[in-house]
C-alpha cells in the first residue's frame, strides 16, 4: 500500500485514474467484489499450495473450494 498526498479531491481522482490506466496497459483486470474476501481466499490458496509442494497436508486441496456460511 502506498499513501500519496494530493492538493485536492480532483487531483486525487486524476491520480487514481492515471494509476488505473497504467495497470490496464500492463494487463491488470479490474474485478468487482469484496477485496477483503478475495485477499483471504488468495492467502489461503498460497498457504495450501506451499503445504502441498512441501508434501504436508496433501489432502487439503478441497478446503479451498468450500464456502464458509456465516
Amino acid at each position: 500500500m502506498r499513501i500519496r498526498v494530493v492538493a485536492s479531491a480532483g487531483a486525487g481522482e486524476e491520480l487514481v485514474e492515471a494509476i488505473g490506466k497504467r495497470r490496464r496497459q500492463r494487463g491488470y483486470v479490474e474485478r468487482p467484489g469484496d477485496a477483503a474476501a478475495a485477499a483471504k481466499l488468495i492467502q489461503s490458496a498460497r498457504v495450501t499450495a506451499t503445504r502441498i509442494r512441501s508434501g504436508r497436508d496433501a489432502g487439503v486441496v478441497d478446503d479451498l473450494f468450500q464456502e464458509t456460511v456465516s
